[in-house]
């Protein structure tokens, strides 16, 4: 019997990152705990550093919430971006993990690695 408890789903995604195999694994035994699905597809989205460059630069515009469309991005500790999505019309968010894998994921059912909070923006 199983404690009941919540797994550590953040951390679970970013240990498995890097074995597609085992990723898949992980979200299908993650399926009642994180909404995740892989995308046939990548989004167009920008890399983390040309998001930085943007938003140093003026270049996107902050958000007070999310719409379809709207950029996620997400940043560190220390509040480097580190990861960019975008969102999609359902509350969900599309973005690339790695090269070649992509998902459509709730805000934070993603890899701890890619951020531990998130900023909306559009791109202007």
């Amino acid at each position: 019997m199983g404690c009941g408890c919540f797994p550590d789903v953040r951390g679970v995604l970013d240990q498995a990152l890097d074995d597609t195999d085992e990723l898949e694994r992980h979200l299908a035994d993650l399926g009642d705990f994180a909404s995740v699905e892989r995308l046939d597809s990548a989004p167009v989205l920008p890399a983390p550093a040309a998001a930085a460059a943007a938003i140093a630069a003026g270049r996107m515009i902050r958000l007070d919430s999310a719409g379809p469309g709207a950029l996620a991005v997400y940043l560190d500790e220390a509040r480097a971006v580190v990861h960019v999505g975008r969102a999609t019309a359902d509350g969900s968010v599309d973005s690339e993990w790695r090269p070649g894998l992509a998902f459509r994921h709730g805000l934070f059912d993603l890899p701890r690695r890619f951020g531990e909070m998130v900023h909306w923006y559009r791109e202007g």
